[in-house]
């Protein structure tokens, strides 16, 4: 149940920057009024995908505090840091950025010294 809330909290980590990122993307000029009546969903979708990050953000901390509640912050904390390398995934495989070799490789290396902070206390 542990590793399962570990794994909820990291998605919900990387939801969050994935729907932060997609509010972001909009173009400021897209938002200017005035605005004909049939582009009213392009002004709202910067604040939905706005809301969806800030909804993951809210779960993902009652999730988190039920991990804080059965590990030691000196192992959850450094586990988090997967995120470094999930992040740059979802954003490759939902956003379709590009992501060099190199950082492909530092997030591998970010995820084996999480996984061994992890294989030392979650049992």
């Amino acid at each position: 149940m542990l590793v399962l809330l570990i794994i909820l909290s990291i998605t919900l980590d990387v939801a969050r920057e994935v729907c932060f990122k997609m509010a972001a993307g909009w173009e400021a000029e897209s938002l200017s009024p005035p605005m004909p009546a049939s582009h009213t969903s392009t002004l709202r979708a910067p604040y939905a995908w706005t809301a969806c990050g800030f909804l993951c953000w809210a779960v993902e901390i009652i999730i988190w505090t039920a991990v804080l509640a059965q590990l030691p912050l000196s192992i959850a904390f450094p586990l988090m840091s997967i995120t470094y390398a999930a992040t740059p995934l979802a954003s490759w495989l939902f956003l379709g950025e590009t992501i060099s070799n190199r950082r492909w490789l530092g997030a591998g290396f970010v995820t084996a010294g999480a996984a061994m902070i992890g294989s030392t206390g979650i049992g």
